[in-house]
């Protein structure tokens, strides 16, 4: 399990890497905004997987789910804080104050809070934490506060906010459907 969200997890840090490498030119604003798009995108797509890995895997190896779910929780949270420092580092390092009072930044910065928190709680003792379940239910709301973060962010693409806002919607209708058969 360790062995596949560390390749899960380098797989992001590669894809920003990829990122990194298209818009290098010299360091300018542009290029730090395009490399912090790309670094929020792939934790985006990687918290979509995580919450998708339940109700596709459902009915199938319960134990393999697990793993692939764990597995891309922890990509999207590693990506999430790499989006963060790559955030801190260049389009919001003269405005940090912006964190804390611009709500598009006050929402990344608590689904980033939210998935590192998770990323603690599911590597510290599984068995001994009574409510983890409820706890790791915080991805739908980590999921809803990114889609806040797209939708106010001044040059976010369309297209991708209605892509994850859709996805988000699909998973979590789903997810309540398979609870409410149970």
């Amino acid at each position: 399990m360790k062995r596949l969200a560390l390749w899960v997890s380098l797989l992001g840090l590669a894809a920003v890497a990829g990122g990194a490498a298209w818009v290098w030119t010299a360091w300018s604003a542009a290029s730090w905004v395009g490399l912090s798009r790309v670094s929020g995108w792939v934790a985006a797509g990687l918290l979509l997987a995580s919450l998708a890995a339940s109700p596709v895997g459902h009915g199938g190896d319960a134990k393999r789910v697990k793993r692939w779910r764990r597995a891309l929780g922890v990509g999207a949270a590693v990506s999430a804080l790499v989006h963060l420092g790559i955030a801190l580092g260049g389009p919001v390092r003269d405005a940090l104050d912006a964190l804390w009072t611009w709500p598009t930044y006050r929402a990344g910065l608590l689904a980033t809070l939210i998935l590192v928190l998770l990323l603690v709680t599911s590597f510290a003792a599984t068995k001994r934490i009574k409510v983890w379940k409820p706890l790791h239910r915080l991805t739908y709301v980590a999921g809803a506060l990114v889609a806040l973060h797209l939708l106010r962010l001044p040059f976010a693409s369309v297209v991708g906010l209605l892509f994850f806002t859709s996805a988000l919607i699909v998973l979590l209708s789903w997810r309540l459907l398979l609870r409410l058969r149970r």
